[in-house]
C-alpha cells in the first residue's frame, strides 16, 4: 500500500500538469536531482533524509510520506476486511485497484477540478479484465453483499425468461455484474450531465459595438462593462472561454489588428493556432464583441469515474454511491450557503475553502461501500 501510495503521489503531481508518468524518472522538482533507489523507499526515505532533498537540501513536502502512510493503512484495512469476511484473496486485487483510483481521482479533482482519463480508463479496463480472469473474487463480492445485489438478481431472472434453461456460470455472473455496474453509472450520471448541459447551457455576454478589454494572469477586465477573476469564469480545468477578439497590443507573437476567436482555458490563450502559456501573459489589450463559456453541471471525468466504480463494485453499489454522493454534495452546498450568510459579503464567501467538485463526493461513499457491504 505504501508503494502504491508513492506511485499515486507521482500520478497526482504529474497528470494534471500534462507530464508523463514513465519519463523522466523520480526527481526533485526544485533542483531536478535524480532520486536514487535508496532515496525512494516509501516513508522511510523521507524520515532518514529529515524531510529534505539530499542535493539542494530544500524541504520535501509532508504530503508525500503522509500519502504513502494513508494508502498503506487503507490497503491494510481492505486486506483485513477480506480476511474477516472470509472472502477469497482474488477480491483484493480489484479492491486495491479501485481504492487507488478513488484516492487519485478525488485528490486531483479537489485540487484541479478535473479527473484525467489516464486515471479512469485503466480502471475500467482492469475491472473488465479481472471479471473475466478472476470471476471467483467478483462473484464473492456480489454474494457477500447479499441484499445489495438486487439489480444483478433481477437481470438474471429476466435473462432466464428470455433464454429458458440457461444456467449462469460464475464467469457469466461476474461479467454481467461488471457490465451492469458500468451501464448504471453511465446512464444515470451521464444522463444527469446531459440534462444539465441542456438546461444550463453557457454563460456570456454580447456587445453591440467593439469594447476595449485587458487580459492578465488574474482575470479579464472589459473596461467599463464587466470584470472577473478566471476562477469565476473558467470553473474547471477542461472549460474553455471563447472571446470574440481583435488584438490591440501586448501579444508579441500576434500582430495588432489580428481578429478571431480567442480561446482561454487552464493552459493559457490560443488565437488562430498561436498559443501563449499563462506564465508569459502580462497585459494583453484587445477589442471584443462578447464572450461565452460553457457551464458544466457534471463533468465528463465524474461520469467516467462513476463508470469505473460501477465496473468494480456493481450496479447496486453504483446506485447507492450516486445517492450518497449527491446527499454529501447537497450538505456541503448548504454549509457553504450558511457560511456565506454568516459572512454577509460575497468576497468572504468565495474565499472559503468549500469549492469542492463532485469527484470526492463519489469517492467517499465508494470507499464506505467496500467496508460496509462488499
Amino acid at each position: 500500500g505504501a508503494v502504491v501510495g508513492s506511485f499515486l503521489n507521482v500520478v497526482i503531481w504529474r497528470l494534471p500538469r500534462g507530464e508523463m508518468l514513465s519519463y523522466p524518472g523520480s526527481h526533485c522538482p526544485k533542483c531536478n536531482h535524480k532520486i536514487r533507489p535508496w532515496e525512494n523507499i516509501p516513508i522511510l526515505s523521507w524520515v532518514f533524509l529529515h524531510g529534505r532533498c539530499s542535493n539542494c537540501h530544500l524541504p520535501i513536502s509532508l504530503r508525500y510520506p503522509v500519502g504513502e502512510a494513508l494508502t498503506g493503512v487503507l490497503y491494510f484495512w481492505i486486506f483485513s476486511h477480506i480476511l474477516r469476511c472470509n472472502l477469497p484473496l482474488e477480491c483484493a486485487i480489484g479492491a486495491f485497484w479501485i481504492a487507488g483510483t478513488l484516492l487519485a481521482a478525488a485528490i486531483i479533482d479537489a485540487e484541479h477540478k478535473f479527473i484525467p482519463n489516464k486515471v479512469t480508463y485503466p480502471a475500467i479496463v482492469a475491472a473488465v479484465v479481472l471479471s473475466c480472469l478472476l470471476p471467483e473474487g467478483r462473484y464473492a463480492l456480489a454474494e457477500n453483499a447479499q441484499s445489495t445485489s438486487i439489480v444483478l438478481e433481477k437481470a438474471m431472472e429476466w435473462l432466464n425468461q428470455i433464454f429458458p434453461g440457461f444456467r449462469f456460470s460464475m464467469l457469466s455472473m461476474a461479467v454481467l455484474d461488471c457490465w451492469l455496474g458500468m451501464a448504471v453509472g453511465f446512464v444515470v450520471l451521464g444522463g444527469f450531465a446531459w440534462l444539465g448541459r441542456r438546461i444550463v447551457k453557457s454563460k456570456g455576454r454580447r456587445f453591440s459595438h467593439p469594447v476595449k478589454a485587458v487580459i492578465t494572469q488574474k482575470g479579464i477586465d472589459i473596461l467599463g462593462v464587466w470584470q472577473s477573476n478566471w476562477e469565476d469564469v473558467i470553473t474547471n480545468a477542461t472549460a474553455t472561454m471563447t472571446v470574440t477578439a481583435e488584438i490591440v497590443a501586448g501579444w508579441k507573437q500576434v500582430r495588432p489588428g489580428t481578429k478571431g476567436p480567442l480561446k482561454i482555458n487552464a493552459d493559457g490563450l490560443s488565437l488562430n493556432g498561436v498559443k501563449l502559456d499563462w506564465e508569459y501573459v502580462k497585459a494583453i489589450e484587445l477589442k471584443t464583441l462578447g464572450w461565452s463559456c460553457p457551464q458544466e453541471v457534471m463533468g465528463g471525468g465524474d461520469v467516467k469515474l462513476m463508470v469505473a466504480i460501477g465496473a468494480f463494485l456493481g450496479a447496486d453499489a453504483a446506485i447507492y454511491i450516486l445517492f450518497c454522493g449527491s446527499v454529501l454534495g447537497l450538505l456541503f452546498g448548504l454549509v457553504k450557503i450558511g457560511c456565506a450568510l454568516v459572512a454577509r459579503n460575497r468576497t468572504t464567501a468565495v474565499n472559503l475553502p468549500l469549492e469542492i467538485p463532485f469527484g470526492p463526493f463519489l469517492a467517499i461513499p465508494a470507499l464506505v461501500w467496500l467496508f460496509a457491504f462488499a
